[in-house]
């Protein structure tokens, strides 16, 4: 339980005592200078779980407290919640991902798999629908997680929540690859290659763009470092550059 103890026993701007709270715009304020003293307060119907709003008009130094109750699909939230604080992902992308963890806990798939490996699946599972470049590589870095039991739950996961899958472009790839190595200007060449790159993989092929891009453009960069930055191995990488220098 959390409360909120806010001291209304006078104005800070006038020092006036006649301090009064709205419960329409959830604000506390001053009646004589206007002045609000706290705003955004939380007002939420206690019998729906989530808190209430008491105020005290005999205490003036404890004006409101507020309760906050959590409800049981929150208890069972809170896992995912606190591992989704520690790794940035576009907004989108985290609010598709809590949606479809709701979604797990509602069809009790939390009982099949550890919540830390589901919520891995769920993020490269909506990574890849909404076609951004997050890597396995990156994936099993952050939630120590093997790439083939990464991608058994996601199969799983897609089959039971009936998410439908796009491959990320290679463009989008490039982007990223070249952010990372800190050559963002080698990108725009990069996506001028992919007509002429016939490779299927869009990653490597993103790879593979952005070594030839480095040569025409004269810029240094190591095939360790690129493959790195690409979530490949180095010998993938040189595989592939000659299948291209070839073609």
């Amino acid at each position: 339980m959390k409360v909120l103890i806010i001291d209304a026993s006078k104005c800070p701007e006038c020092g006036s005592k006649h301090i009064r709270f709205n419960s329409k715009t959830a604000e506390l304020f001053c009646e004589t200078c206007g002045y609000v003293i706290q705003e955004e307060i939380p007002v939420i119907d206690a019998k729906y779980g989530v808190s209430k709003v008491y105020v005290n008009p005999k205490e003036k130094k404890i004006a409101i407290v507020v309760k906050m109750l959590k409800t049981n699909m929150e208890r069972k939230m809170t896992p995912f919640y606190a591992e989704l604080k520690k790794i940035r992902l576009p907004g989108y992308i985290e609010a598709e991902v809590i949606i479809l963890c709701k979604e797990c806990v509602n069809k009790k798939l939390t009982m099949s798999y550890p919540k830390r490996k589901l919520l891995a699946a769920l993020i490269y599972l909506v990574s890849k629908r909404e076609g951004v470049p997050i890597t396995i590589r990156d994936l099993e870095k952050h939630f120590d997680i093997d790439k083939w039991d990464l991608l058994k739950i996601a199969k799983f996961l897609a089959k039971k929540l009936g998410i439908r899958l796009n491959n990320t472009s290679a463009e989008s790839y490039i982007i990223r690859i070249s952010s990372e190595i800190g050559k963002e200007k080698l990108a725009h060449e990069a996506i001028k290659m992919l007509k002429c790159v016939k490779l299927s993989h869009p990653l490597i092929k993103a790879a593979v763009c952005i070594w030839i891009a480095s040569k025409k453009m004269g810029v240094k960069i190591k095939k360790s470092e690129l493959a790195k930055a690409a979530g490949i191995s180095e010998l993938t990488l040189r595989r592939n550059i000659k299948k291209v220098s070839l073609c």
